[in-house]
């Protein structure tokens, strides 16, 4: 049983992104049912998985929290500019471009990710790959839900210095997002070894 604990404690954690990892017990105490789900969801994996079909699982929530991470900075992003159009005419053309020429890059290797990552689920090396998504979007919105918590309230700021200071944070990070995303790394599915050939006249 303790076993089981440690491990549905450590898949939940390992399934949010790299900055709520430390915001689950705060994410628990809050009315955020997916939460339970969640946890639920991950105790039932511990049971049933194999030791092997757990530590492929870790690789991939590694890589769905920063898939996760960088696909919510792109909507925070795009919110951003669109106020900062909004507010600043004639800023809006610049800003647009900068958006656009950043969430090509960004985006475009984010796709090719997300498509690793659906193939690693699916290709065999999990016995309920269903499980494992049903998992995924359990968390998605355990996370979500965090995300509307934290960011109730708050206000864009979309003075032209600080939409100046958003333009030359685009130009910057593009480059280092497409990077982190580049370094993730989905685990290949193992070959299933084969019972070699029974010799003629043999014996059991």
């Amino acid at each position: 049983m303790r076993r089981l604990f440690i491990l549905s404690a450590a898949l939940l954690s390992l399934s949010l992104p790299a900055h709520a990892e430390s915001e689950v017990r705060q994410l628990a105490a809050k009315d955020n049912p997916h939460i339970q789900k969640a946890q639920e969801k991950a105790v039932e994996i511990a049971k049933s998985f194999t030791e092997q079909e757990i530590a492929n699982l870790e690789v991939v929530k590694d890589g769905f929290g920063i898939i996760r991470s960088v696909r919510t900075t792109g909507k925070i992003v795009e919110k951003t500019v669109k106020q900062c159009g909004k507010d600043n005419p004639d800023m809006k053309d610049q800003m647009t471009s900068g958006f656009n020429d950043w969430q090509t890059g960004v985006m475009t290797v984010l796709a090719a990710k997300e498509k690793d990552m659906k193939a690693a689920i699916n290709d065999g090396r999990f016995s309920k790959p269903k499980d494992v998504q049903s998992f995924l979007d359990l968390i998605d919105k355990a996370a979500q839900k965090a995300d509307d918590n934290r960011s109730t309230g708050i206000k864009i700021i979309s003075t032209p210095s600080s939409c100046e200071g958003l333009l030359k944070t685009m130009n910057g990070s593009a480059g280092k997002l497409e990077e982190l995303l580049g370094a993730v790394a989905f685990p290949v599915a193992e070959l299933k070894s084969r019972p070699a050939p029974r010799k003629a006249g043999g014996h059991e």
